[in-house]
This record gives structure tokens, C-alpha cells and sequence, in this order.
């Protein structure tokens, strides 16, 4: 695999399918959390970039399924250990994925242009949401 676009597909579904288990792990670590509403509405959210993201690589003829979760992700999500330094990890992950879609908008080259901006409108409303929460 040369085209570095593939490779960019393949780490951006290892980042989203962590964050939708880092999620998971907080739904059934703090259930009664007033957050929970938030964090299953980005969740949904997270879920349908998943399906993008598998479709554009099952296209390229790369089966999604051979793609882990990003370890380091979860990793680092498991040693917080309230709810609130569990959003504030999370929140910080919305804003290093603007960036990094920011950063891929900025390489006119890349063949996933429209579907990385379609990406990053799917998650701005959240990134927006949680600001307001967290603050």
C-alpha cells in the first residue's frame, strides 16, 4: 500500500473504533452519569463515521475488519479515573481529530479530501457540545 490516503483510512478507522469502545467503557463504567445522554449522541455519531470509513476502505478493496482499534487510545482512556478526567480525554480526542483532518484538508492531494471534511462536520456539533459541557 503506497498511496498514503490508504494508509490515512486505515488509522482514522483504528482512532474511531477506540474512541466508540472508550465510550462504551464509560456507559457501563458510570451509568447514572449525567453526561451519558452526551457521550451515546456522540457515540451514534462516531458509529456512522465507522460505517464511512469501512466503506471507503471495502472499496479500496481493504477489508475493515483486519483494522484493530488504536491500543494506545484506550490505553491511556483507561487510566482516568473519574468520569470527569474521562470526558476531558475524550473531549481532547474530538479536538486532535479537528486537527488532524484539518491537517489532511491542507494536502490537496489526498484522494479522501470530501470525505475527511464530511468527517469533520459529522464532529464538530460534539466538539462544540462538549466545550460548553466542560467549561
Amino acid at each position: 500500500m503506497t498511496d498514503p490516503s490508504l494508509q490515512h483510512l486505515r488509522t482514522n478507522l483504528a482512532f474511531h473504533t477506540a474512541w466508540v469502545e472508550v465510550g462504551q467503557w464509560f456507559l457501563q463504567r458510570f451509568p447514572h452519569h449525567q453526561a451519558v445522554p452526551r457521550v451515546r449522541q456522540w457515540l451514534r455519531t462516531e458509529q456512522d463515521i465507522i460505517g464511512l470509513l469501512s466503506r471507503a476502505l471495502r472499496q479500496q478493496d481493504i477489508p475493515p475488519a483486519q483494522i484493530e482499534p488504536d491500543a494506545r487510545i484506550l490505553a491511556q482512556a483507561k487510566q482516568r479515573k473519574t468520569p470527569d478526567t474521562l470526558l476531558r480525554y475524550i473531549h481532547h480526542g474530538l479536538q486532535v481529530s479537528h486537527q488532524w483532518y484539518v491537517a489532511r484538508l491542507q494536502d490537496g492531494d489526498d484522494s479522501f479530501h470530501d470525505l475527511w471534511q464530511m468527517l469533520d462536520d459529522m464532529q464538530q456539533p460534539h466538539r462544540d457540545a462538549w466545550a460548553r459541557m466542560l467549561d
